[in-house]
């Protein structure tokens, strides 16, 4: 590679970085390409990703235009989610890999899909049932510290909200702060998402405090993110419980091993 290669590359890092932590949402990421079929005769194409992908990058009645489209076919809320959301932020971050989007107009596009989840959150969490019992819960799902809150965990918050769980408010709290949280208040799961290597080493003191210092001696702390599913070994090497699963799967998930970590009743 020559000097001025390497240049490019060292100074697109951060954007590349900032790629996995702002767009790439990886606790929502699905095995399953985007064209599988929703439910009887739904179905998302690759041509209506680049319809969604486009109207992110113009503005953000278009892009919630687009959403309230596919609801209005018969769309669920949570498929809208995993797959038109999620995989809308997919190709936007493609586009700027391979140079059809600048990062300005990425950071925009993408914050205009954190604003329809947030706008749309009444409606989501109305759209299921919530799990029997665990509103008995308390959860803190955070990114790793003084990064931005993703999408990805953004939603990954709306779906353990939509199926009971007491999810308290992360946004800019720092290691102290969380820390302060877990000693004074009977917290039962921690989520993290890790989104680079650069905190590895850090992340696993953390964890090891919130252990120690935790009101909760049955404390559950599960991880997520690019770095942990590419290299889930990860788990046992930072002294976590286990690895998260897409955000449809990990609230029950969690819901199954706190409810047997406390051995409570599983009745409202």
């Amino acid at each position: 590679m020559s000097e001025q290669s390497s240049s490019a590359t060292n100074a697109r890092a951060p954007l590349q970085r900032a790629l996995h932590q702002v767009v790439i949402p990886g606790l929502v990421r699905r095995r399953t390409a985007p064209s599988q079929r929703v439910g009887q005769n739904l179905a998302l194409a690759d041509s209506d990703l680049v319809r969604l992908a486009q109207a992110s990058v113009l503005n953000a009645h278009a892009i919630e235009t687009a959403l309230e489209e596919l609801v209005s076919q018969g769309w669920p809320l949570d498929r809208v989610y995993l797959e038109a959301i999620a995989g809308t932020a997919r190709l936007l971050g493609q586009w700027w890999i391979a140079d059809q989007l600048d990062f300005a107009s990425l950071t925009m596009a993408t914050a205009r899909l954190q604003d329809v989840v947030r706008h749309w959150e009444s409606r989501f969490l109305r759209s299921a049932p919530p799990l029997t019992g665990a509103h008995q819960f308390q959860v803190l799902l955070l990114n790793e510290f003084n990064d931005q809150h993703s999408l990805g965990l953004l939603m990954l918050q709306s779906f353990f909200k939509r199926d009971g769980w007491r999810v308290h408010n992360t946004w800019g709290m720092h290691e102290d702060a969380l820390i302060d949280r877990i000693q004074s208040s009977e917290v039962h799961l921690v989520g993290l998402s890790i989104c680079t290597d650069r905190r590895l080493p850090a992340t696993q003191r953390l964890v090891r405090t919130l252990r120690e210092r935790s009101l909760n001696p049955h404390l559950l702390i599960m991880l997520g993110g690019p770095v942990v599913l590419t290299q889930p070994e990860l788990v046992k090497d930072l002294g976590a419980d286990w690895l998260a699963g897409h955000a449809d799967e990990a609230s029950r998930d969690a819901w199954d091993r706190v409810s047997e970590a406390h051995a409570v009743r599983r009745s409202a």
